[in-house]
C-alpha cells in the first residue's frame, strides 16, 4: 500500500563556513557526510536540504532525496527546474516555467484507472520499463541517484552558483 504524506515544509539547514580557514575542504566533508547519512523514512522526511555558505556570494545547495521519494527521471526534472528558476529569481524575474497542464493527483487518478484495465497490456509495459520511457522510447538521462565526486561536479559548476554568474 502506498502512503503519501500531506504536503509540508522542507527544512533548509544552513551551515556557515565563511569564517573557516579552508571552507571548501570543510564543505566537501559536510557534503560527503550528508550524502552517506541514512534516512529514517518511518520517522522523518525522505528529503534533506542543506545550504552551505562559503562566502557572502558563494553557497552550495545540497539536496539529498531517498529513492523511495523520487526516481532518477523525477530528480532530473527537479534539478532542471531549479536550474531554470535560480537565475530568474536571482535577477528578480518571474518563473520561466510554464503552468502545469495537469496536477499530480489528476494524473494519479488517470493512471490508476489505466492500470485497472483502461489499456490492454498497461501492467506489462509498466513492469518491463517501456512505460517509463520518454519520447521515441528513449530512457531518462544518466542516473542521478548516486553520489557524484565533488571535484567533477565543482569543475562543471553544477555544485556552486552565484547570482549574476
Amino acid at each position: 500500500m502506498q502512503v503519501i504524506d500531506a504536503p509540508g515544509a522542507v527544512t533548509l539547514e544552513l551551515i556557515d563556513l565563511s569564517r573557516q580557514a579552508d571552507p571548501e575542504d570543510r564543505a566537501r566533508r559536510v557534503v560527503d557526510q550528508q550524502t552517506q547519512a541514512p534516512f529514517d523514512v518511518a520517522q522523518g522526511s525522505p528529503l534533506r536540504a542543506l545550504l552551505i555558505r562559503l562566502g557572502s556570494e558563494d553557497h552550495i545547495l545540497q539536496i539529498v532525496i531517498h529513492h523511495i521519494a523520487a526516481d532518477g527521471w523525477s530528480k532530473a526534472v527537479l534539478f532542471g527546474e531549479l536550474g531554470a528558476l535560480y537565475p530568474a529569481f536571482a535577477d528578480d524575474r518571474p518563473s520561466p516555467l510554464p503552468e502545469l497542464p495537469v496536477q499530480y493527483g489528476d494524473f494519479a487518478e488517470w493512471q490508476r484507472s489505466w492500470l485497472q484495465g483502461g489499456a490492454p497490456g498497461a501492467r506489462a509495459r509498466l513492469l518491463d520499463g517501456s512505460a517509463t520511457r520518454g519520447p521515441h522510447g528513449a530512457r531518462a538521462g544518466r542516473a542521478i541517484g548516486r553520489a557524484r565526486p565533488w571535484r567533477a561536479c565543482a569543475e562543471r559548476g553544477c555544485a556552486r552558483r552565484s547570482p549574476g554568474r
